[in-house]
């Protein structure tokens, strides 16, 4: 059981170094993938290993297969939005929570017409990733500080003018959202 936790975790590391790899490069073939990629991943060694040069292949492989990769006709590889998106996600997991509440609250609201309800929608699951809570329809609370990935949110989707990000000390009738947030016990 542990040894299958662990080369769970040592695929993810893989699958999301190689997708990182490919983020930064922008576009690399395959074959340039591989090596580069066993060299980050194993700092200590100058030539790769044929097995781990097999692994990250197979892992490469799956990531295409699995439609976050894309080879073109030249055989470039790119990221796809499915890609970005598993990316973004994994770098929202690797926030790490305070371990004390500075007693303020992030507060998020939009404006966002119905003509862009996608983005709208895409806006509230973000937030939900983020451990926001509904307040009232387009007022999101949170206990922790991500002024920084709001406005990279907000600068994604082109909605700078329709979301405003608060830090606010005293929310009324909080109880319930300190109840929430975990910060207040049965």
């Amino acid at each position: 059981m542990k040894f299958e936790i662990e080369q769970k975790r040592i695929r993810g590391d893989r699958e999301e170094m190689i997708l990182e790899v490919v983020k930064m490069a922008g576009m690399l073939t395959v074959a340039a993938i591989v090596p580069n990629a066993v060299k980050l991943f194993k700092k200590n060694k100058k030539n790769p290993t044929l097995r781990q040069k097999y692994y990250l292949s197979e892992v490469s492989d799956r990531l295409i297969k699995q439609g976050m990769l894309s080879v073109d006709y030249q055989g470039m590889t790119k990221l796809t939005k499915k890609g970005i998106k598993k990316l973004e996600d994994l770098e929202i997991k690797k926030l790490k929570r305070p371990k004390f509440w500075d007693k303020k609250y992030r507060v998020v609201i939009f404006d966002i017409k119905e003509k862009r309800r996608k983005q709208r929608g895409f806006i509230r699951t973000q937030l939900v990733s983020l451990g926001f809570i509904k307040l009232q329809n387009s007022v999101w609370v949170s206990p922790y500080e991500c002024e920084e990935l709001v406005n990279l949110i907000k600068s994604d989707q082109n909605l700078s003018d329709s979301i405003i990000y608060m830090r606010v000390d005293k929310i009324e009738n909080d109880l319930w959202l300190r109840h929430k947030f975990g910060f207040i016990e049965d």
